[in-house]
């Protein structure tokens, strides 16, 4: 008879980060998936943060108005080759530096509460 063995438990939190990059120039906030993880002495650790999108962008105090992934990947382009730079990777890099990690925190003090209502 197989008996069920959980091998890693993930904890996946989406949270929103602001973000202002190329000297204040470009502001916004980002919308970031943090995913936890245990290491394997048992404590709660970020395993990973991805950038899933960004929103209320102002750039040079105009809002940025992108609909959609064409769009924004053509604005995202234009502003790269205006400044020699990867505008997404700074957005991301800024706005995970922005994290407040006290609120994910705050979530795995709840422990096993929250993951079997």
């Amino acid at each position: 008879m197989n008996k069920t063995q959980i091998n890693a438990l993930n904890i996946f939190v989406n949270v929103s980060s602001p973000f202002s990059v190329l000297n204040g120039l470009c502001t916004g906030n980002a919308e970031l998936q943090v995913i936890l993880g245990e290491n394997n002495r048992g404590l709660w650790v970020v395993e990973e943060i991805e950038l899933m999108d960004t929103t209320d962008i102002i750039f040079s105090g105009n809002k940025i108005e992108l609909p959609n992934y064409k769009e924004t990947k053509a604005w995202e382009e234009q502003i790269n080759k205006l400044f020699n730079c990867d505008i997404s990777d700074l957005m991301f890099e800024n706005s995970k530096k922005n994290i407040d990690l006290s609120e994910v925190e705050y979530i795995l003090s709840l422990g096993p509460r929250i993951l079997f209502r």
